[in-house]
Parts: structure tokens; C-alpha cells; sequence
């Protein structure tokens, strides 16, 4: 989320300093408050030899018997459209399969939205015990 003002201002000092800077980030994610884009700019002045793009998916990993990470298969199918999305593949595609996934609902107006998002909000609320009155009574 570095804005390019800020990212002037940090390359300035290190520049001053004689300090090298490594950045690290994600082109997919939030972009910046102000004027974005820095990743791009750096990337486009950058030697290729001098940066990478990781492509893994690493959120989704359990950890094994012997201590290291492997995927989740119960999340595979998440995670390769996870990276469809990232990469805009096939978004009709992507969006019908996380719709029979369940994992988007599409509500008529807002009302019913927000009537979907109480019901699910109080079965949480029930199901995790964080609705019981003091006292302990439900």
C-alpha cells in the first residue's frame, strides 16, 4: 500500500544513507491511499535479475507429522481459483464456481442482504456461545 510520495520520500534517506532497499508486496492486494503503483514503476526500472514473483499460494498448508508445511487438500480447489482471481483468468468461470461453491451469495436487493447477513451473523453468535446473557442463560 506504499503511494509513490511516500516511496519517494524512503528512496531519498536510503539514497542519503547509502542503504539498499528491498520491496516487498503484493500487486493483487489493497492499493495505496494516494498515487499507487510503486511495485509496477520499481519492477519496470528494476534489473529482471534483481526481482521475483512468487506465484505458491502458502496460506493454504497444514503442517505435517514431521513439522514441514504441506497444501491443504480440503483447500486446493480454493486456492487454485484463489489464483485465477489474482490473475483475472476466466472471471465468469471463477465466479460460477465459487457461487456453487457457496462461497458467494447473490441477494435480490439490500434488504434481503442485510436479513442474510443477520441470520448468519446470529447463528455465529449462537453456535460460538458469545450470545448468552450473563448469567449464562441463553
Amino acid at each position: 500500500m506504499l503511494d509513490q510520495d511516500t516511496a519517494r520520500a524512503l528512496l531519498t534517506v536510503a539514497d542519503e544513507c547509502q542503504a539498499r532497499i528491498a520491496l516487498i508486496g503484493d500487486r493483487h492486494q489493497l492499493a495505496a491511499v494516494g498515487r499507487g503503483g510503486v511495485l509496477d514503476l520499481a519492477i519496470a526500472h528494476a534489473d529482471p535479475a534483481a526481482h521475483l514473483t512468487l506465484t505458491g499460494v502458502h496460506r493454504f498448508t497444514r503442517t505435517d507429522r514431521a513439522g514441514r508445511p504441506v497444501p491443504d487438500t480440503e483447500y486446493a480447489e480454493y486456492a487454485d481459483l484463489t489464483l485465477a482471481m489474482r490473475a483475472g483468468e476466466h472471471p465468469g468461470a471463477v465466479f460460477d464456481r465459487l457461487a456453487a461453491r457457496g462461497q458467494i451469495q447473490l441477494h435480490p436487493d439490500d434488504a434481503e442482504l442485510q436479513t442474510a447477513l443477520a441470520a448468519t451473523a446470529a447463528a455465529f453468535f449462537r453456535s460460538s456461545g458469545r450470545g448468552r446473557r450473563r448469567g449464562g442463560h441463553p
